[in-house]
This record gives C-alpha cells, structure tokens and sequence, in this order.
C-alpha cells in the first residue's frame, strides 16, 4: 500500500505523525486531491452540461478551498511561536479530506437518512482536520478551532463563488415561478 493511503487511514483513526513525515513527492497529493474532487461530481445527475462542467467546477472549488486552508492555517498556527513552520500542511490537509470519499456513497440512500448522515460526516471531517492540525505541528487544539472559526468566512466565499458558477451551468435546479404568485394568493 502507498504510504500515502496508510497514512489517510491513520488520520481518518486519528493517528497523527509530526508534519514532517507527511513530505511526498510534489504529484501524490496533487492527484489525491484531483481524485477527491473528481469523485463527487460522477454522483452528479446529468445536465445540460453534461459532465465535464461538474467536474471542472468541483475540482476548481476544491481546489481553492485547499489551497486557502493551507495558506491561512499556514499563517495562523505560525501566529505567536505556536508552530515552526517546518515542512507544508498542503499533504496533511489533504490527507484530512479524504473522508469526503464517503459523500458520493450518499447520493444511494433515502434523503431522510442521508442528510443526518451527512451532517455527522461534516463533523467528522472537521474534526479529523483539527485533530490532524493540532497534533502534527504541536499547537493546542483550541488555536486551531478559534483559526477554524475565522476561516469561516473564507467558506462562505467559496461556496458562494461555487454557487454563483454553477446556476449559469445549469448545475442547480430552477427556482420555482409561481412562488411569487402563490404567495401574493396567501396574501389575498
């Protein structure tokens, strides 16, 4: 196996190594995070686009989001001589995110199962990314929530750029005409 997959394994249980020892050569990561951001858009049902637009975007945002995570908790754990800064968190951030394998899984169960399901997969996720932050570069794990809690807006922008793409696309359903009509009716 890859010391690559073990090690996504050993995050994924909680197994965290010195920030050191998650240095592989440049394309391991590269194509783990392509391969991650590729997988949940073949879960996407078929457009107008077709499929290479889904795939294109989710791999952009995923991207983005990636990359943004690594710089700003590259700079936040450095903030008052909590972390060296020895060797890159772009490895271990993607390591962290490869639960999201799981997602596509989810597109197979009811909605009424899957979305409680999906909400304990983001906690999951979030807390295999803090525990991997905190234990591979020795910063308690509350600077890494509090840095959590300011990379939010980040999230927001991303999603909102994600979603400001998509609708163009074609990647989100409609919204309803009528709603405006039904709810001037209820009025009435």
């Amino acid at each position: 196996m890859l010391p690559l997959f073990k090690d996504a394994i050993d995050l994924a249980c909680f197994r965290v190594k010195p920030v050191s020892h998650y240095a592989y050569t440049w394309w391991q990561p590269v194509l783990w995070l392509t391969v991650l951001s590729v997988l949940p858009a073949l879960g996407v049902p078929e457009n107008k686009a077709g499929i290479t637009v889904p795939v294109g975007l989710l791999v952009a945002v995923t991207w983005l989001h990636a990359l943004a995570l690594t710089f700003f908790f590259g700079w936040w754990l450095k903030l008052g001589d909590r972390w060296d800064g020895q060797g890159s968190l772009f490895p271990l951030i993607v390591l962290a995110s490869s639960s999201q394998l799981i997602a596509p899984l989810l597109n197979m169960i009811p909605p009424a199962v899957g979305i409680p399901i999906s909400g304990v997969l983001v906690f999951y996720r979030l807390s295999v990314l803090i525990n991997s932050l905190s234990k591979a570069t020795g910063v308690e794990i509350k600077h890494v929530l509090v840095g959590l809690l300011l990379y939010l807006p980040t999230v927001f922008i991303v999603v909102l750029l994600a979603l400001m793409l998509a609708s163009p696309a074609g990647l989100l359903p409609p919204l309803p005409t009528d709603v405006g009509a039904a709810t001037q009716q209820e009025q009435n």
